[in-house]
């Protein structure tokens, strides 16, 4: 495995490893709460975070720009309607398809280009950007959580597990 993608497995792992912190103090009002009308909620971040491990890293992996698993609803990051634990089985399922996925590609494959969301670019800036999503996602909602527990006169502090 090359540096690079062990690199994107690195960073896609941390992302996740802090998001199982930060799922310890979600409670289930903190979900639907936005820091302001136009931010995202914990639910659509989570929802994103899902839709980038079992959707998004194996487009670019394949380069199957269409590719949805099997069963996955049409509407997943919009609807809202999914409970947190229908959320964190989600990801748990989509961290292992992500790393497997990251894991079969060979050091020439990255050099690959795909024409996504950006444009045309190398297989491995569009997985750069996929990897850092988990971890910028990661940050709003410990950002929500630390906020929401400020507001309620809470230390914003999150515990990392020992």
């Amino acid at each position: 495995m090359s540096e690079m993608i062990s690199a994107m497995r690195i960073f896609t792992k941390f992302g996740l490893d802090r998001l199982r912190w930060d799922l310890r103090e979600v409670a289930l009002e903190l979900l639907d709460w936005k820091q302001c009308e136009e931010a995202n909620s914990v639910r659509w971040l989570l929802a994103h975070i899902s839709m980038v491990l079992n959707v998004y890293i194996p487009r670019a992996v394949t380069g199957d720009l269409g590719y949805v698993p099997e069963g996955w609803p049409d509407d997943y990051t919009d609807d809202g309607s999914h409970s947190l634990e229908r959320l964190v089985a989600d990801i748990k399922e989509g961290e292992v398809r992500a790393l497997e996925s990251l894991e079969s590609l060979s050091p020439e494959s990255l050099e690959d280009t795909l024409d996504w969301y950006i444009g045309e670019e190398r297989r491995e800036v569009y997985l750069m950007i996929l990897a850092s999503e988990i971890l910028h996602h990661e940050g709003q909602v410990a950002a929500a959580i630390g906020l929401k527990r400020r507001m309620d006169g809470l230390s914003p502090k999150v515990e990392p597990p020992l």
